[in-house]
C-alpha cells in the first residue's frame, strides 16, 4: 500500500476542469470545429477575392458569413475556455471560503484509491467503472459514484507517480484510459502540510439527512444543465440569429426562421438535455449511499457529506445567491 500527501491549488483546479472539458466535455470537439471554421474561412475569403477581381464588388451575404465564421472561431478559441476558467476559479474560491480543504493523504489499495482530507474520505473503487486520465501536468482518477481525485505534478515525486501507475493502471481497461502525455513529477521530496490558518470554528445550527430518489437526482442534474444553457443563451441566440439571417438572405425568410429554430435546438439538446441523460446513466450504478446527503447548516455556511464521509461539499453563506 502506498501513502503520500497531495494538494490542489487554484490554478491546478482550473487546469483540471479544462482537462475534463477537452476530454469528454464541452471542449471535446473544439479542435475539429476550429479546423472546419478555418477551411470555411479560407473558402469564403477565396470566393470574396474572386468576386472582387471579376465583378469589382463584394457580396454582402458572403461578407456576413466571413464575419460569422471569425466571431464563432474566436469564441471557440478564446471565449469558451475563458468562461470555463472563470467559472472554475469562482467555484474554487467559493469552496475555500466555505472551509473546503484540498490537502490530504492518498492511499493506494489493491481494489481502490482513497484521499483522506480531515475526517472526509473520497474513495475511487476500480469496480465502479473507474477511469484514468493523465497529461503532462496531472493524473486524474474518476468513478461514477465518487468525486475525482486529482494528483498534480507539483505534489508528486517520480517514485510516487510511478507507484500510482503500477497500482492503478492494471485495474483500468484501455477503453477507460485517456493518456495525453506522461506526467513529469516536479517534487523532489514529498510535500509538507500547508500552514493552518486561524479560522473561526464552525458551529452547527441545523443538521438533516436527505434521501433522494433516482428521479429527483436526475431532475437536479438536469436543472443544473438547464441553468448552464440559460447562462449561455445570449451567445447561443446570437449564433442562431446570425445563422438565420444568413439563410434568410440566401433562401428566403421561412428558411431563415427554420434555420434559427433548428440551430437553437441543436445547441439546446447537448447542453440542457445531455446532463440529464448522463445522470440517468450514472444513477443506474449508484447505491442508496450515492443518493443520500447529510447536510450541516453552520454559522459559516453549508456542509454536505455522503454516508461514510466519502465526499464533501462546502458552500459559504456569501456564495449563496438564491434560496
Amino acid at each position: 500500500m502506498g501513502v503520500f500527501p497531495v494538494d490542489l491549488n487554484r490554478e491546478e483546479y482550473i487546469a483540471f476542469n479544462l482537462f475534463l472539458a477537452k476530454n469528454g466535455g464541452i471542449l471535446r470537439f473544439r479542435k475539429g470545429q476550429l479546423i472546419l471554421f478555418s477551411l470555411l474561412l479560407v473558402f469564403s475569403l477565396a470566393m470574396l477575392l474572386v468576386e472582387w477581381m471579376t465583378l469589382g464588388s463584394l457580396d454582402v451575404v458572403l461578407l456576413l458569413v466571413v464575419v460569422f465564421i471569425v466571431l464563432a472561431g474566436a469564441f471557440l478559441q478564446y471565449g469558451l475556455p475563458a468562461y470555463l476558467r472563470r467559472n472554475a476559479g469562482r467555484n474554487y474560491d467559493q469552496s475555500v471560503t466555505g472551509g473546503q480543504q484540498y490537502y490530504g493523504m492518498l492511499y493506494l489499495y489493491p481494489d481502490r484509491v482513497e484521499k483522506v482530507v480531515g475526517d472526509v474520505t473520497n474513495v475511487i473503487r476500480y469496480a465502479d467503472n473507474a477511469a484514468y486520465m493523465e497529461n503532462d501536468d496531472m493524473i486524474v482518477l474518476l468513478a461514477s459514484a465518487s468525486r475525482a481525485i486529482v494528483l498534480p505534478a507539483r505534489c508528486m515525486t517520480g517514485e510516487d507517480a510511478e507507484q500510482v501507475r503500477q497500482t492503478v493502471l492494471p485495474h483500468i481497461p484501455p477503453m477507460r484510459r485517456r493518456i495525453i502525455g506522461k506526467m513529469v513529477a516536479k517534487a523532489e521530496r514529498r510535500m509538507d502540510a500547508p500552514a493552518i490558518q486561524n479560522i473561526e470554528e464552525q458551529q452547527d445550527l441545523l443538521t438533516l439527512t436527505v434521501q433522494y430518489t433516482p428521479e429527483e437526482f436526475v431532475k437536479m442534474v438536469g436543472d443544473a444543465g438547464m441553468r448552464t444553457y440559460v447562462r449561455m443563451l445570449p451567445f447561443f441566440s446570437i449564433i442562431s440569429l446570425f445563422s438565420g439571417l444568413l439563410f434568410g438572405m440566401l433562401s428566403g425568410y421561412l428558411v431563415g426562421f427554420a434555420a434559427f429554430v433548428v440551430i437553437m435546438l441543436l445547441l439546446f439538446f447537448p447542453t440542457a438535455l445531455g446532463s440529464r441523460l448522463r445522470a440517468r446513466h450514472a444513477v443506474q450504478t449508484m447505491d442508496a449511499n450515492g443518493l443520500t446527503l447529510h447536510l450541516r447548516f453552520t454559522n459559516r455556511g453549508i456542509i454536505g457529506t455522503t454516508p461514510g464521509q466519502i465526499g464533501e461539499m462546502r458552500l459559504a453563506w456569501t456564495a449563496v445567491q438564491h434560496a
